[in-house]
């Protein structure tokens, strides 16, 4: 009687803690620790209880879980009939705020079998399916992932970010253009800064310009110094020709300042062309030809059109426009910016 009493107790025991599951919606972890204790303690009957109330709390679960994936797949549905790509997508994107990938999208429309390729549109019963359920647990997690690893990035690079000095950021307004599209007028200035060398390469053929107008001697003396070094050897004058055309092989330069750069150098080799002539076909330098013109004035006048070049250019810089209307010379610096620099730059 004593053992029958115990056992009742224990039953109704047993069959208060099962209501108390299934009021709870299932708690897996109470179930197993009762059914161990009943188990070490001698009473199996207990423990096959507890085993068919934790059957029972599974078969809950797996309904509940069926009844929020029918209410999810009413939801993106929205009274349509099937969504196909791009109504999924945007679906998803409001009910679960994730901007899914197009690919996968179309995994999730290739989840169901039974749903055929041709359609390429999901109804209610593969939106409710366990397959589709997988697939999209799936692609979020992958999603949020990716956005939380690009979120880290920013925020090392963010953390990372040495403040720019003030000089950089000066220099980078300066080589702004205005709302006109124009250059600055600090890369007008340094577009004509080039022409000093064809400038002051040919300076000792000017005096006779000196002697005719005195004010142009100010000018010309200031590039004496230029002049003199470029003279001592023609060392000198290629190394100045080899640094002017490797900056005009610099692409993140302004095309304003690489033209005139090439430009100036391919104008001083123009200047002394003629020269060049005489030196070949003269049986001695500077001989006199039967035209009455000698070496020297031959200079005296390509110095001259140089110079007048050379003017036509500061103009143009001035205005902001390429000084690409010099016969011959325009046309081969054209073609060399437009090339692409040699990879040593």
């Amino acid at each position: 009687g004593f053992a029958l009493a115990a056992a009742g107790g224990a039953a109704a025991a047993v069959s208060g803690r099962a209501a108390e599951v299934r009021r709870t919606g299932g708690m897996r972890r109470v179930v197993r620790c009762r059914a161990a204790d009943a188990t070490h303690g001698g009473e199996p009957g207990l423990a096959l209880e507890l085993e068919s109330v934790r059957g029972e709390v599974e078969v809950l679960e797996a309904a509940r879980r069926k009844e929020r994936r029918l209410e999810r797949a009413r939801e993106l549905l929205g009274g349509e009939e099937a969504l196909g790509k791009e109504a999924l997508r945007g679906k998803l994107a409001d009910l679960l705020g994730v901007q899914l990938s197009q690919e996968a999208v179309d995994a999730l429309l290739h989840c169901e079998p039974a749903v055929p390729d041709a359609s390429r549109a999901l109804g209610l019963e593969a939106l409710a399916g366990e397959p589709f359920d997988a697939a999209l647990r799936e692609a979020v997690q992958i999603q949020r992932e990716a956005e939380r690893e690009e979120r880290l990035r920013l925020s090392t690079a963010e953390s990372s970010r040495v403040e720019e000095p003030e000089w950089r950021i000066w220099l980078r307004r300066q080589f702004s253009t205005d709302a006109g599209g124009l250059p600055s007028p600090f890369v007008r200035f340094l577009a004509c800064l080039p022409y000093i060398l064809p400038l002051a390469d040919g300076g000792d053929l000017a005096q006779p310009l000196i002697n005719a107008f005195p004010f142009c001697g100010s000018f010309f003396w200031v590039l004496s110094p230029l002049t003199a070094l470029l003279d001592v050897s023609d060392l000198a004058k290629e190394a100045a020709f080899a640094l002017l055309l490797i900056l005009a092989f610099k692409q993140d330069l302004p095309r304003i300042i690489r033209f005139n750069l090439s430009q100036a150098v391919y104008l001083d080799v123009t200047c002394y062309a003629p020269a060049i002539l005489l030196e070949v076909f003269a049986p001695t330098p500077w001989a006199e030809y039967d035209v009455g013109i000698s070496g020297p004035e031959v200079l005296f006048w390509s110095y001259m059109l140089g110079l007048v070049t050379v003017a036509y250019c500061f103009w143009s810089n001035a205005r902001g426009f390429e000084p690409d209307r010099v016969p011959i010379v325009s046309t081969i610096t054209d073609y060399i910016v437009d090339t692409p620099g040699p990879r040593w730059q």
